[in-house]
């Protein structure tokens, strides 16, 4: 058993044995470890032991009931004079003994209760709309995940060209500092090329900043521990840039079977309620011993005991209760309610659906419209290269095409990022059907 435990341990703080982390071993990790997506999975037990305890009230109860008392004043009952031979009308008779006690096994069998089976099939839908619940949330958290993984992919390009641009720009640096120290450059562009590689090197670090944010966000979603180290591996986005077009359907919503699950409760809650007026019939029976006497000693004495029992039914007819009425009419208004939220919660993801298309149409002609805007500012950094090598220095030039190109290829992560985003977000609402 010790082998058992240590290897469902080790199942629960599943990490790989690369160094580096892949896409499928975040979300597997994810989704053994993500603490909102534990707690979620925590009801489903719960969820089903809920629906035995409604199944419960259909096995025989069984009670041991075990009484006994002392009279310090024995009570009376009156009775005719007549009887007694007395002429008075009435007279009080003490009945009964100082000690009296008995003890009784009973039993009670609910033959016939249509209200409690409403209330299992209550509990078995209950049951299913935690299930639905678990894989909503487990679909969301995976597509959070993904998200996370290729902004950090996107980011981490910024950061390259961001130190490539400084890299650049300080061998530059290094041949404009060369001429200085020969006499041929003046002091006015060796203060420039100074400035520009000091702004590289801040927008290297504020680039390494918003790195290090998207992996504090990866490992959030994942359940990840903050403070320990995690190496994501280079993966490529696969980008088609093509435009993707679908038709919508509501069944493919991740969280369609939750949203109607709460539908079909609200139903059965109201038809529940319908049954308060059904009769309830009951199989009753109990076997004990009464004993009593004057004396302790003649009340303990088990042959002063007499035995007792009967077998019968409990039939329970429901004639009036306002309150049931009242339920009955919250239940159905009530379901009313939600039948009504239902409807509106596949109008509100339609339009969503519509409005991520047109996002995603927008975002792939910015990715192309950036990637001709980069092509043109490479080529412009390519010639201003040639001449500063043929000693033709303009320095406000230079800093403006490095600047231009940085922003372009800027511009295009961030819209192959959106691109990406808004097409995970649809295969998100159409459960990756697309």
């Amino acid at each position: 058993m010790k082998a058992v435990y240590m290897l469902i341990g080790m199942m629960l703080v599943y990490r790989p044995v690369s160094a580096q982390w892949n896409l499928q071993q975040c979300l597997v990790y994810a989704q053994h470890n993500n603490q909102e997506l534990l707690a979620k999975q925590g009801q489903l037990p719960v969820a089903g032991l809920e629906k035995k305890i409604a199944s419960a009230k259909f096995i025989p109860e069984v009670n041991a009931v075990l009484e006994s008392s002392y009279y310090w004043k024995i009570p009376v009952q009156s009775f005719p004079g007549e009887l007694l031979g007395l002429p008075a009308e009435r007279v009080a008779i003490a009945t009964g003994s100082k000690f009296s006690g008995n003890y009784d096994i009973q039993l009670k069998w609910t033959a016939l209760d249509l209200l409690n089976w409403q209330d299992i099939k209550l509990q078995r839908l209950k049951e299913e709309a935690v299930q639905h619940g678990v894989a909503a949330l487990e679909k969301l958290l995976l597509r959070h995940v993904k998200v996370c993984f290729y902004s950090m992919q996107i980011q981490r390009k910024n950061l390259d060209l961001s130190k490539n641009m400084l890299q650049q720009h300080a061998r530059i640096h290094e041949l404009m500092t060369q001429r200085f120290a020969q006499g041929v450059l003046d002091k006015i562009a060796f203060n420039q090329s100074a400035s520009i590689l000091a702004g590289y090197q801040q927008q290297h670090d504020e680039a390494d900043i918003v790195l290090q944010k998207a992996l504090l966000e990866l490992k959030f979603w994942m359940g990840f521990p903050l403070e320990d180290s995690l190496e994501i591996q280079d993966a490529e986005l696969g980008l088609s840039l093509t435009e993707t077009v679908s038709s919508f359907s509501a069944r493919n919503l991740p969280d369609y079977n939750e949203k109607e699950s709460a539908v079909k409760i609200a139903f059965q809650q109201w038809q529940r309620s319908k049954y308060f007026r059904v009769p309830q019939l009951s199989l009753v029976s109990s076997f004990g011993q009464i004993g009593f006497g004057d004396g302790f000693k003649e009340f303990a004495s088990l042959a002063k005991w007499h035995n007792k029992g009967f077998v019968g039914f409990q039939l329970r007819l429901p004639l009036w209760n306002p309150q049931v009425l009242r339920l009955q009419k919250r239940d159905r208004m009530w379901y009313h309610q939600k039948t009504l939220e239902f409807t509106a919660y596949k109008m509100q993801e339609n339009q969503r659906f519509v409005q991520l298309q047109l996002e995603l149409r927008r975002s792939l002609k910015a990715c192309l419209t950036q990637q001709g805007k980069r092509q043109l500012a490479e080529e412009n950094l390519l010639l201003c290269s040639k001449k500063i090598e043929l000693g033709i220095i303009d320095m406000l030039q230079l800093q403006q095409i490095q600047q231009e190109l940085m922003a372009c290829i800027r511009e295009e992560n961030k819209a192959k990022l959106a691109y990406l985003q808004h097409l995970m977000d649809l295969n998100y609402l159409q459960d990756d059907t697309l």
